[in-house]
């Protein structure tokens, strides 16, 4: 009932209908508790102002709340059509801006293009066993240059977030191969 697709609604329904079984068990225990001691005068008592707290606190404050559950649907509804039509806008404007000439230029020279063709280039170097463990493009490099970097002209430290050209360039194609079968 907890799980990822159980919304916060789901959740706040779920307590409210344990909360009500145990008001109804607590009721029940007490009724089989009022019959066994036949006190009946103080059942009677106990009834009447349980209808009554019934009727004047419990329906009033639940209306009240579905009235604002109903109210934060409609508010969470008109958000997320605000949010969606601003995000098709954004998603647009993400495009023209990482397609362009200027960010793709960046990016060959220094980004995930610059990492890619220098992967390229060291794995055809290196293709069978690759360079070795911390030698390209992970958080070893970070703190310790590689010794592989002077002899590619690489500058500072760089980090790979593609996996692939990460094991392509540190294993070769027997740590590809590797990675397939496992």
């Amino acid at each position: 009932m907890y799980g990822s697709n159980c919304t916060n609604s789901d959740t706040k329904h779920s307590v409210v209908n344990r909360f009500k079984r145990f008001i109804i068990s607590l009721f029940i225990a007490g009724f089989i508790y009022l019959i066994i001691t036949k006190k009946w005068t103080y059942f009677l008592k106990v009834a009447l102002l349980t209808v009554l707290s019934f009727i004047l606190i419990y329906y009033p404050a639940q209306s009240l709340a579905d009235a604002f559950d109903q109210k934060d649907d409609r508010d969470k509804t008109e958000q997320r059509e605000k949010k969606s039509k601003k995000d098709s806008l954004d998603l647009f404007e993400r495009l023209q801006v990482m397609f362009s000439d200027r960010t793709i230029k960046a990016s060959t020279n220094w980004g995930r293009i610059y990492i890619l063709i220098k992967g390229k280039e060291i794995f055809l170097d290196h293709p069978i066993i690759g360079t070795g463990f911390a030698t390209f493009g992970d958080s070893a490099t970070q703190s310790f240059s590689s010794p592989i970097y002077e002899t590619y002209n690489i500058k500072g430290d760089i980090y790979t977030d593609n996996q692939y050209i990460h094991i392509l360039v540190s294993t070769g194609l027997v740590g590809l191969i590797l990675l397939m079968i496992f």
